[in-house]
């Protein structure tokens, strides 16, 4: 068994949505693989935060992004992010007001 290798290919509704340089994929620990407190979804934002948190020592992305990647509403991704903040996954390594950095 295969994956079609054109099934890789990044075909995007919307063309705002731009993978930053260098980006490769998730990467998703074991420990959160098997950890069932979280939903799938849940599973695949942290994912995608802790993946682009390593490329630029911080996670610069607004919720509008996060909620492209993850195919999920804004509202929907906020409300994963909040807990995820209340469970002390993630923490706000600065914030000015208008931009955050997770």
């Amino acid at each position: 068994m295969a994956i079609r290798p054109d099934f890789l290919e990044i075909e995007l509704q919307n063309e705002s949505f731009k993978l930053p340089e260098n980006y490769t994929g998730n990467w998703t620990p074991v420990r959160l693989v098997l950890d069932s407190r979280f939903s799938a979804i849940e599973k695949d934002l942290i994912s995608v935060i802790y993946s682009l948190s390593k490329l630029r020592k911080g996670c610069y992305a607004s919720n509008e992004y996060l909620s492209n990647f993850i195919c999920s509403s804004i509202s929907h991704t906020a409300g994963i992010i909040s807990k995820l903040r209340q469970l002390r996954i993630i923490e706000d390594i600065s914030f000015d007001g208008r931009k955050r950095k997770i």
